[in-house]
């Protein structure tokens, strides 16, 4: 795992942030959804790189705020980005 991480972190991914305001009484809160520009692009781009150090059947992209299973999957590959579509780690599961 530590050659695919490292490959991985040096990786570059776009990444678009969707801002919704809501204003509850008199306070206004941001709320911020990121999402990749590619979407088949990234998925494509991690399968080819996890395939490469493993037999991995699948993978899965997490941004901040994605909501994910917490079942433990021995045949995934859990792929984490910061805000900014950085990537940060990589967990198997």
């Amino acid at each position: 795992m530590d050659n695919l991480q490292c490959e991985f972190l040096a990786m570059k991914f776009d990444v678009q942030v969707n801002v919704q305001t809501i204003k509850l009484g008199d306070k206004t809160e941001e709320i911020k959804r990121y999402s990749f520009s590619d979407p088949a692009d990234v998925n494509t781009r991690l399968t080819q790189l996890a395939k490469k150090y493993d037999e991995t059947l699948t993978v899965r992209a997490i941004l901040p705020g994605t909501i994910v299973t917490m079942d433990y999957r021995e045949d995934r590959i859990n792929f984490y980005f910061d805000e900014n579509g950085k990537p940060e780690k990589v967990r198997r599961g």
